[in-house]
């Protein structure tokens, strides 16, 4: 059995399949929920369930593969099979999902003139490791294998990106001399332009959009060839940025999904359940014309038909409704939700500044200046040090590109923050002397989409002193550079914390047994939240509750002792405290947590 295309349908066998599919990455939901999220999708009245392949996890450090626990794909599509849901799978390389770099791993940037996502023999070179990995996952568990994954996915919305056709050919010979023969698609929004430069001729082409399907369709079909009208992601919810909401409209989208459900023969929701960016994953979008960020916090939700909680939305009882009229088919309602609970009172052990946990900082010398990835160092915060003089009249501290946010600081004394494209110019007077400068710089996620996806962080360029006496530039070297990824834990210690200086709070809490929570931070700046050794993601202090509030799955507590750290880029005066949320107060609370970098 396979699937194919005739008379402007999908057929498997011998029987014509309309394919109603849900959204859900298996690396974004914790192992345990697998089960339960997929029963839910398949209740939702859909039968099949689409899912990315994170590159940059499977393959975080170059030539060091993992499929295994959270990373098991092939128990994934197993578990889909279990459940009568087929699967369409999209391993990149790119996939852009609002995640760091769009997925591709960090290590790539090591290599200098690497022409990313294209026919250039390195990248080609470095992408083969991972993607016969894949190959290997899949094949067994192909439509004509006897297993449940009926389409594959050449690359993601490439047409966004470049016209190298090359590099999408290479990808297609390479899935068929490795025995795939599932169905190959593209998928890309629908003006012309966009659809030429992203789909093959012999590949279904899909389109990607949020309402007027037949309308988005028709505009590019010409381009796409003989294949059913399709859609590869129906965008059914807002984004999820620091310091903005989203936005839902539920009779929007239920009526979008009724045409869309009439016209297509194929139709992904994406997102059925977006889950959660665990650690430093969540990646950033630039307005290239204003030259503006805007970073992704953990949380996926979307305003998805499954929370980021896994729990059921009134959207999910509208779109089931829908799907299942339209599919003409009745299914149960057996899965449940299950509370977000409190796991006890979280009790406060000591703080400590960074500069006492020098432990977890690995050291290098240097004689230049360069971003992180040339240390070695993916993800997470650099400090940069260096001695130099300061004539009589002062120096400008001439940055260069800040990627993303830097915090200087002159013989320890806390001079500024700078933030990407704003200003990078600060004046340090009281000379003749010579003075200690530590630049200490987040990297708050790559760049998702576009053409700035090649996105070093840390310094990037050289670093100059402008002589205000003379009215000369001096570049200066020889720098002791200190990579901190949180890879490494500190030991408990405690010390005084100055304000605006890097620090680390200490917490515990007992249990008596494993539950998913959420947990509130209130007091903090902005930085990161670990329990167990497991990076929950960034938080930031804003007007938005969701942004200081980190989801705690069951997998990452254990029985007994756990232990928690919050790491705070810009330690202050106000008053701590880190909670968990009982199920009555998990609403949306505004105006309770002011920022304070400004």
């Amino acid at each position: 059995m396979n699937i194919e295309i005739r008379n402007q349908k999908f057929y498997i066998g011998e029987r014509p399949c309309k394919l109603v599919s849900g959204a859900m990455h298996y690396f974004r939901v914790p192992r345990s929920h697998w089960r339960d999220r997929l029963l839910k999708l398949a209740e939702m009245g859909c039968n099949c369930v689409e899912t990315y392949c994170a590159w940059n996890l499977h393959e975080p450090r170059e030539g060091v593969l993992d499929f295994s626990g959270n990373l098991d794909l092939g128990e994934y599509l197993d578990l889909a099979k279990e459940l009568g849901l087929y699967a369409v799978v999209r391993p990149g390389p790119y996939m852009c999902a609002e995640w760091d770099m769009g997925g591709l791993p960090w290590w790539l940037l090591a290599y200098d003139g690497m022409q990313l996502r294209s026919s250039d023999p390195l990248y080609l070179q470095k992408t083969e490791r991972y993607l016969s990995a894949v190959c290997d996952v899949l094949r067994p568990r192909l439509l004509s294998a006897g297993g449940n994954v009926i389409m594959l996915q050449l690359e993601n919305e490439y047409g966004g990106y470049g016209n190298d056709r090359d590099y999408l050919l290479w990808l297609k010979r390479f899935y068929e001399e490795r025995g795939l023969d599932c169905l190959f698609v593209t998928s890309d929004s629908e003006f012309d332009l966009l659809t030429h430069n992203g789909t093959l001729p012999g590949v279904c082409g899909m389109v990607n959009c949020a309402a007027d399907v037949e309308e988005c369709w028709n505009l590019s079909a010409g381009l796409r060839g003989n294949v059913p009208p399709a859609v590869m992601e129906f965008w059914t919810g807002g984004r999820t940025f620091f310091q903005k909401e989203g936005q839902n409209d539920l009779e929007r989208s239920a009526n979008a999904l009724r045409e869309a459900l009439d016209f297509t023969e194929f139709l992904n929701i994406f997102k059925f359940h977006g889950g959660t960016s665990f650690g430093f994953n969540g990646g950033s979008c630039r307005d290239y014309r204003k030259r503006r960020m805007d970073y992704y916090r953990p949380s996926y939700d979307c305003y998805s038909p499954l929370d980021q909680f896994g729990r059921r939305t009134e959207k999910y009882y509208r779109f089931r409704e829908i799907i299942c009229r339209a599919r003409g088919v009745s299914v149960g309602n057996t899965a449940e939700d299950a509370a977000l609970h409190s796991l006890g009172a979280i009790e406060f052990l000591s703080a400590a500044p960074l500069a006492s946990c020098r432990e977890i900082l690995d050291r290098h010398e240097s004689v230049g200046l360069y971003p992180m990835e040339k240390y070695g160092q993916g993800y997470g915060y650099i400090l940069y040090e260096t001695s130099a003089f300061v004539g009589k009249d002062g120096v400008m501290l001439v940055l260069p590109q800040v990627h993303d946010s830097a915090h200087i600081y002159v013989d320890g004394e806390y001079l500024a923050s700078v933030e990407r494209d704003r200003e990078r110019e600060l004046r340090i007077g009281g000379g003749p002397r010579t003075v200690r400068l530590s630049i200490f710089v987040e990297n708050r996620g790559r760049i998702k989409f576009g053409p700035g996806i090649r996105d070093p962080k840390g310094l990037v360029g050289d670093l100059y002193f402008y002589d205000l006496s003379y009215g000369i530039y001096s570049k200066l070297f020889h720098f002791d550079v200190f990579t901190l990824e949180f890879d490494k834990l500190p030991a408990l210690t405690s010390a005084p914390v100055r304000t605006r200086h890097p620090a680390l709070y200490f917490y515990r809490f007992r249990t008596e047994g494993a539950a998913d929570a959420l947990l509130e931070l209130r007091g903090f700046t902005r930085g990161v939240v670990l329990v167990n050794g497991h990076n929950l993601g960034r938080y930031e202090n804003g007007c938005l509750a969701e942004d200081v509030r980190l989801y705690l799955p069951r997998d990452f507590v254990r029985k007994g002792e756990n232990h928690l750290l919050v790491f705070d880029v810009l330690a202050n005066r106000k008053k701590k405290t880190v909670s968990f949320l009982e199920e009555e107060t998990c609403e949306s609370v505004r105006g309770e947590n002011e920022g304070n970098f400004s």
